[in-house]
This record gives structure tokens, sequence and C-alpha cells, in this order.
């Protein structure tokens, strides 16, 4: 596949009339109760001049006041959204994904471009909606792919309730809840489409990766970067890794907290990065030294580590997980982290092949400056919103350069366009036949993994160094943060571009990685805590059934169910005795066992039995009692049947 990343020579973007839509449901039923419309449409006229006629295009907003349309009849709901023309406006949601269920019936199925190519109408990244048309061609797209946090945040963000007297309504009142929150939706779409139009000189995009990627090339890029096979691009995304988060202490201890200012963003500044044009592929690693400290690469090669060491230098992908062991392993690693590695004992035993690039460049530096002033200028002027959204542009870039777009299909068989490949999923449900069709990620056209390696690679060196100054304080550390058991020496304390910053101090509990004080991966604030013992914390909290895993277990989407969920100590990515921590020990042996486990699981296990594994111990234990919390939510009938299967897939472990 050809890769092409150009300069993007159009100066500006447009305004689009954005019509905002909000969804009201009975979180018992999951039925839908009511929809808020607020917004502008586009329409056209015409009007004779002498001779001609010409067509005037206006907007008008929506509604016979401007004040809207509200609905409590979903086919006139669908009635009204499809009598719109394809480009009277742009349809915008916040949360699409789960307002998506409610617009079944109108949304566009999927077709076959001319080269016989599956077509998606919906795009969608892991559980989040990215884009989806209707049958009228209408586009849907979420701000949540922009805007982080709540609405009811960004209410307050915006000032909304002063400035148009709109307020979080109570779920008891419907219509004053919908009207109020697509109002909310349609005025933080203007504010979006405003900043990135006049602050950025950009039209809205469908995330703000794209709109990072859109300001960079058609503002700060000079170059042409071109690549035609895939070979190098799959090379480089070997030695893709992402931020290090580790524990080394548990238990609570009086904390020092610091972070970077603008981590990604001031590598981007401060370093220079391979040019993707000048690399260059050697098969034959026997003649490595030549090149290593001439220039950058990457590097496929076997390492020996020391001993003794507290904090290692080197990452692997063990078990889903960045881990950082002692032993001898292979992997691929950029040369600047070998060359650290080295400095600190490690041995390289051999190289197998790499890729050196003859050059290198600052590709970065001014859209990592624009990014920086900006951000400057909205915090003196104590504006929020766009001080989020500045923020956010500068921490989405480098992830573009390494992304794959997902081809996947989930929806009705009879709308599927093609043959059905082997392997497929199918399920009844409503007396419907639905597929799952997993197809295979394609590297999007501007793909070059090399940057995305490099950014992050300088990111993990900048934590390590900061690490080894504070050895003897390190409790954990993630990404761009560290927390210690003393104030921080050896790195620059300020306000500037990449200076850490302090964030404060106090007593924290440390459990395991993104697990500490009243931070808990996966469990939302409002969870509340029903056990706690010297293994795990288990809480309760109410979430909705999300659409595919609802329809794959013939149950209502968006249904709120009570859930528990069991957060255990447990952290393997160190060895363990009491509070203290040691690396992990592994050798090739090892990560060869593991790989045919994980070859096996892969074809073996669905979904679902992945989930059951994760039962804790002590529920198996006293299934009889204990284990009817996850009977429904795994779709089985009883505890004994779910038990039986549990113990199947423990015998195929082993």
């Amino acid at each position: 596949m050809i890769r092409i990343l150009r300069q993007n020579k159009r100066k500006h973007g447009i305004h689009h009339p954005l019509l905002a839509v909000d969804i009201e449901n009975n979180p018992t039923t999951g039925e839908f109760i009511c929809a808020g419309i607020f917004g502008d449409i586009r329409k056209r006229f015409f009007k004779r001049e002498g001779k001609k006629v010409k067509a005037i295009w206006t907007t008008e907003r929506v509604g016979e006041d401007g004040s809207g349309l509200y609905f409590t009849e979903i086919n006139k709901f669908h009635e009204f959204l499809l009598s719109l023309s394809k480009n009277s406006c742009l349809l915008i949601f916040f949360n699409l994904s789960y307002d998506k269920v409610y617009l079944d019936g109108i949304i566009k199925p999927p077709e076959l471009d001319k080269n016989g190519e599956l077509k998606q109408t919906v795009l969608t990244i892991n559980t989040r909606t990215i884009l989806l048309i209707l049958k009228n061609g209408l586009k849907c797209m979420d701000l949540t792919n922009h805007a982080d946090g709540s609405l009811d945040d960004w209410i307050g963000y915006l000032n909304m309730t002063e400035k148009y007297g709109i307020y979080k309504a109570e779920l008891s009142n419907h219509q004053d809840r919908v009207m109020n929150d697509v109002k909310a939706t349609y005025y933080l779409g203007r504010f979006l489409e405003d900043f990135y139009y006049e602050e950025c000189g950009v039209p809205l995009c469908l995330t703000v990766g794209s709109n990072a990627l859109r300001m960079f090339t058609q503002k700060f890029f000079k170059e042409y970067w071109f690549r035609k096979d895939d070979f190098l691009s799959d090379y480089e995304r070997n030695a893709y890794y992402g931020g290090r988060s580790e524990l080394f202490q548990k238990g609570s201890y009086y904390t020092y907290s610091y972070d970077v200012n603008g981590m990604y963003l001031s590598i981007m500044k401060e370093k220079v990065f391979p040019d993707v044009l000048s690399s260059y592929y050697i098969e034959n690693g026997s003649h490595w030294e030549r090149y290593f400290n001439k220039y950058l690469g990457i590097y496929h090669c076997r390492m020996k580590t020391p001993d003794n060491l507290y904090i290692p230098i080197l990452p692997l992908r063990i078990g889903g997980k960045l881990k950082f062991p002692l032993g001898k392993f292979s992997g691929y690693w950029t040369s600047l982290e070998l060359q650290e590695a080295l400095k600190i004992g490690y041995e390289i035993l051999e190289v197998y092949d790499f890729i050196l690039y003859k050059k290198a460049k600052p590709c970065f530096q001014d859209y990592a400056d624009f990014i920086w002033k900006k951000r400057g200028e909205y915090i003196a002027k104590d504006n929020k919103g766009m001080e989020l959204m500045i923020k956010r542009l500068g921490n989405a870039l480098y992830g573009k350069f390494a992304q794959r777009n997902g081809n996947n299909y989930f929806g009705r068989l009879k709308d599927y366009p093609k043959q059905l490949p082997e392997g497929v999923k199918i399920f009844e449900y409503n007396q419907e036949w639905w597929v799952v069709v997993d197809n295979k990620e394609t590297p999007a056209k501007f793909e070059f993994p090399v940057i995305s390696v490099f950014i992050t690679a300088y990111a993990r060196l900048k934590l390590f160094k900061a690490m080894e100054l504070n050895k003897n304080s390190l409790i954990y550390c993630d990404t761009d943060s560290l927390k210690l058991t003393k104030p921080a020496k050896g790195i620059k304390i300020g306000e500037g571009l990449g200076e850490w910053s302090f964030l404060g101090e106090g007593l924290t509990t440390f459990y395991r990685p993104k697990f500490y004080g009243d931070k808990v991966k996966g469990v939302p604030k409002t969870a509340t805590l029903i056990e706690e013992t010297n293994e795990y914390k288990e809480f309760s909290f109410s979430k909705p059934l999300r659409e595919r895993e609802a329809i794959k277990r013939g149950l209502i989407p968006n249904q709120w169910r009570e859930v528990t969920k069991v957060c255990s100590f447990l952290d393997d990515k160190r060895n363990w005795n009491g509070n203290q921590s040691a690396p992990l020990i592994i050798n090739e042996d090892d990560l060869y066992q593991e790989f045919l486990e994980k070859e096996m699981k892969k074809h073996l296990l669905t979904d679902i039995d992945k989930r059951i594994l994760k039962i804790p111990k002590k529920v198996i234990k006293n299934w009889e009692y204990e284990l009817d919390t996850y009977v429904s939510e795994l779709g089985f009938e009883n505890a004994e049947e779910l038990y039986n299967r549990y113990n199947y897939l423990k015998s195929l472990e082993s």
C-alpha cells in the first residue's frame, strides 16, 4: 500500500451548519423516550435577476421560533431526519455510540466501492463511533472524539448557563432534560468549529487527531514523505511501545507528585526524527557497529541485561502488557534506547537485521511552538475551553503516524454486500440474523510508524532518567509522571514546556499500576466500594449494555444494569516480596511458551471465555453462592453451567 504525507495547500476550512441531536431513553428497559433537535440547516431558494435565475443559500434555525424540535415518537423523529437533504447540515451528537441504537433502521447499509472493497457507513474504533451515515446521506459525528469530560463539564467551561440559560436538568423532566442537553451539544459544536477555524485555520474534522494532522500538514509541514510498500512500516511498528506505567512500592506513603509539562509536545520541539525517505534496510546485522552511533535506527537484536538493575530500560510486550524485564531476550528497539542500555550494562549479543536512517530532521518545532504559545495565551485569559482543546491538539498528533484503520462489520446479515469470509460469527436477534466480520486492519495512507516510535522512545528515556535520579524514593511512574516519597532531585521544576511541574503532596495508597488513591482504571468515580480485603477491592456501579454486547446476548441495548467489578491488587509487571519489588527475570523460552499459549487462546477462546477466566478464584471457590452475579452478565442460564465452562477453560490452559 502506498503511503504519502504532503503539505495540504488548502488555505482554510469552511463552516458547516450544525444540527445537534440528543436522545433520552428509559434506563430500565432501554426504550426510546424522546429526542431533541436544535441548530441550523442550510436551504436553497432561487431568485430571478433579470433574465437569470440565481441560487441563494441561507441558514435557518429549526423549530417555529428557533427553539428546536421535540419528539416523543421515534418514527416521527426518523421521518424528520430523513426529510433533510444530504448537504443541509452536519448532525452532531455527544456520545453517538450510545444514541446510535435509536438510529437503527435509518442508517445507510455498507456498499462496495469501484474496486469491490467494502465501503463502511459506520466507522468505529473499539467501542467508540466515529462517524455514521444515514440513508439520505447525512453524516453524524460525535463531539466526544474532540472534547474530554462530560457535557455537564462543558456547560461550565463555556459558561453556557450565563450565556444561554442552559443547565443540566433533572432526569425526571424528560423534555427539559433533552432540550437543555441538545442545546449544550449545539453550542459545544459551535465552539469547536469556531476554535478550529479561527484559532487553528482548519475545518472541523471527525476527531481531534484528524484536526491535529490537518493543522500540521496545512500550516507547518514542508516535506514530502512517500513509501510504496508495507515492509518498512511493519518492521518499524515492532518497535512501537506506549508509555511506561510501573509500580515499585505498594502501600501507603506520603507522596510527592510530578509530571512533565507537555511531554510529547516537548519531545516534538526539542528532538530530531528520522527522515523517512532516507531509510535503508540491512538484512545482515553482523556489521551493525559501523552505523550504530552514526545514524538513527531501529534494530532487531538479542540482548543480555545486568543481573542487579532495579530499573531496567528496555521494554517488551509480555502478556499484552508493557514490561521491563531482566534476562536474555530478543526484540526491536531504537538506537536511542540501545545506546542508553549499553551505558548501564546491557550487552548486545546479536543483531539480526536493522533499518538505519541516513538523515534526521527537527520536523515538529514550529507546530510545538504554536501549540505552547496558544496554550499560554488561553491560560492567561482564563479560557478553560480553548486551553483544554489546544492541549489535546498537542497530545494527539504523535499517534496519527502509526494509525491503522479497522474495517470490521457488525450488523444485519442481509445488509452485508460481500460474500462472507471464513470464521465469521452469526447469531439471531429479534428474529433476524446478525453477523460479526473481523476484517484485517489497514494502514492509514499517512502511516509512517517510525515517527511515533521515536517520539515515544524519547519520552520513555526522559522518564527513565528522572526515575534513575530519584530511584531511592521512587514509588510509581506513568508515561509522564512520577510519585516519590521525597521531594524530587535532579529534574528541572518549572512552568516551561518540557519542565517538571509539582502537582502536590499527601498521603496516597498504591495497589498496582493505574490503581492508587481514589483512581481505579475502569471504575467510575460514582462507584460504591462494597468490599475490601488484602487482595482486592470490589466495586458496584451502574452501566449500560453496549449495543454489540447486548445483541450478541439477546438483550436490549442501553439497559442500565448494576454490575460489580473486582479489582485485584495483583501486579505481574514486577516480582513482589511484600510491598517491595524487583524486576521480572525472563528468558526466551518463557516468551516462546507464552506465544504458544496466546496462539491457542486466540483460536479457541471467545470474548466471553476470556471474561470467564478473569472471574476471581474466591468467587469460583464459593460458586454456589457467589457466581450468580456473573450469570446474566455472561449470558448463562445458571451458576452451574458457568462453573462447568470455567473448569473446562482451565483444563485447556493446563
